[in-house]
C-alpha cells in the first residue's frame, strides 16, 4: 500500500505541476495584467483626486478674492450712491426752497395788486363822497365864494389822503 500511496504522490505531484504550469501559463499572465491596470487606473485616479483637489483648493481660493473684490467694489459702489443721493438730496432742496421763494414773490405781487386796486376803490369813493357832501353843502347856504374855499381844502384834503394812502 505504501506504493499506491507514493504513486498517488507522484501522480498528485504531477498534477499539481501541470495545474501550477497551466495557471502559470494561462490564469497569471492575464491576472497580471489586470493587477497592473487596476494599480494604474487606482494610482491615476488618485493623481487625478488629488489634482481636482488642488484645483478645488485654488478655485476656494479665486472664488475668496473675487468675493472679497466684489464686496470692496460693492462697498465704494454704494459710497458713491450715497454722495450722489446727498448730492441730489441738497440740489433738491434748494430747487424746493426756490420755487417755494418765487411761488412767495408771485403772492407777494398779487397781494400788491390786490391793495392797489382796492386802495384805488377806497379813493374813487372817497372822491364821489366828497364831491357829494361839497355839491349838497354848497347848493344849500353856503355863498359861491365860501363854496369854492370849502372845495379847494376838500380837494386839497383828498389829495393828501391819496398820497398817504399811496405811500
Amino acid at each position: 500500500m505504501e506504493i499506491l500511496n507514493l504513486s498517488q504522490i507522484i501522480w498528485q505531484a504531477i498534477n499539481f505541476l501541470l495545474l501550477y504550469l497551466i495557471i502559470a501559463k494561462f490564469v497569471v499572465p492575464p491576472t497580471k495584467k489586470f493587477l497592473a491596470k487596476r494599480e494604474h487606473e487606482i494610482n491615476s485616479g488618485i493623481e487625478n483626486a488629488e489634482k481636482v483637489k488642488k484645483q478645488l483648493s485654488d478655485a476656494q481660493k479665486s472664488k475668496e478674492k473675487i468675493v472679497s473684490q466684489a464686496r470692496v467694489e460693492a462697498n465704494v459702489l454704494l459710497e458713491e450712491m450715497r454722495k450722489r443721493a446727498d448730492e441730489l438730496s441738497k440740489k433738491m432742496q434748494e430747487e424746493a426752497k426756490t420755487a417755494a421763494h418765487l411761488e412767495a414773490e408771485k403772492i407777494i405781487d398779487q397781494a400788491k395788486i390786490v391793495l392797489d386796486q382796492d386802495r384805488q376803490k377806497m379813493n374813487d369813493e372817497v372822491l364821489k363822497l366828497a364831491s357829494s357832501i361839497a355839491k349838497h353843502a354848497l347848493s344849500e347856504s353856503i355863498t359861491v365864494d365860501l363854496q369854492h374855499d370849502l372845495l379847494k381844502k376838500n380837494l386839497e384834503q383828498i389829495k393828501k389822503n391819496k398820497i398817504i394812502a399811496q405811500g
